[in-house]
């Protein structure tokens, strides 16, 4: 999905994950009509988002690095309401491994770490999930370097290729063209048009998203 900032896109990332009601519309998953009146209804159906603010919305930056990596697979790592903290460490610590996050220690504060390993901590914490299979992806690649953004990539590569529906919010053109199968455009609110792969060029793209006409014989 791709849009100017202020188009709306992150208002129906919010609404797709039950963070904002939604006062019109309706989500399906797997066919069937889903409601989503908060996150845990999201979480319970298989999704999982990736904000576009990690540091408000995706971490508690005073908490260490393994409450952060397991905030949402507290049910894998619990029995009978008891947090089972070995198990918890050694789930979240295998993950973290398999991301390279940097410097190691699960014990360390989540604000200690550089961007690009904040944004790695998120992932591990969705991605210890197993029966997540929608990913929104907000802005996921904002203020990191660029081997983390190429890692981030390439997990969503992997991710795509698993079978799992991934749904990229950009407001990078290189990265909304050269990651989307299709792309959803949005201007004022709206989605104003959805174009698969083949139809993508950067002006009809920009063109879209501020409201002006293309012209195919001059683009």
């Amino acid at each position: 999905m791709f849009g100017l900032v202020g188009s709306g896109r992150t208002d129906v990332a919010r609404a797709l994950f039950g963070a904002t009601p939604a006062t019109s519309g309706e989500i399906v998953v797997d066919s069937a009509p889903v409601r989503m009146r908060r996150p845990g209804d999201a979480i319970a159906n298989g999704l999982a988002f990736v904000t576009e603010d990690r540091k408000r919305d995706g971490l508690g930056l005073d908490l260490s690095i393994l409450d952060n990596g397991g905030l949402a697979s507290m049910d894998l790592v619990s029995w009978r309401g008891v947090l089972n903290r070995r198990r918890q460490a050694a789930v979240v610590e295998a993950k973290l491994d398999a991301f390279a996050v940097r410097p190691r220690g699960v014990s360390r504060m989540a604000r200690q770490l550089s961007g690009g390993n904040q944004q790695k901590v998120v992932l591990a914490k969705w991605l210890l999930l197993d029966h997540t299979r929608i990913f929104i992806f907000d802005e996921p690649t904002r203020g990191v370097d660029i081997a983390t953004k190429v890692e981030i990539y390439r997990i969503m590569a992997d991710l795509a290729a698993a079978g799992m529906a991934i749904l990229l919010i950009s407001s990078e053109m290189p990265e909304a063209l050269g990651m989307s199968d299709r792309l959803l455009i949005m201007r004022a609110g709206r989605i104003v048009a959805a174009l698969d792969r083949s139809e993508l060029s950067m002006e009809r793209v920009f063109a879209l998203a501020i409201g002006v006409e293309f012209d195919r014989k001059t683009a």
